[in-house]
């Protein structure tokens, strides 16, 4: 866990400088993601729910074809996290019109009560 976030914290320091918007909103992402996992892992959903919407954000960047993670989101939800998913779910759809769809789907699943992500 130690590793991880240093190494997240190392990739958001290391990129946030770079000129190259794509590796920018990439390494963004990717670290967000990292600690929210690792947040959740030790307790602080708070920190997690927000690393969660930082990597959405970030993603706004991304070309359509960027698929983004459900890992982070998924652990949220088994933690009865359904407002801040489907909250990302909303940020995703907005920057990733193209893949609009199976995120409204997912959202549906959730109000449902069920478990989109694999």
């Amino acid at each position: 866990m130690i590793k991880a976030s240093a190494r997240a914290n190392d990739l958001l320091r290391e990129y946030s400088q770079d000129h190259d918007e794509y590796s920018r909103a990439y390494a963004v992402f990717e670290g967000n993601q990292v600690l929210g996992r690792v947040a959740l892992r030790r307790g602080d959903i708070a920190a997690a729910k927000r690393h969660l919407l930082d990597s959405a954000r970030a993603s706004e960047s991304l070309p359509s074809i960027f698929d983004p993670g459900t890992t982070l989101a998924k652990e949220l939800l088994e933690k009865g996290q359904k407002t801040v998913v489907i909250e990302y779910l909303h940020l995703c759809a907005g920057s990733h019109k193209d893949q609009g769809d199976r995120f409204r789907d997912w959202e549906d699943e959730i109000k449902k009560g069920h478990m989109p992500f694999r």
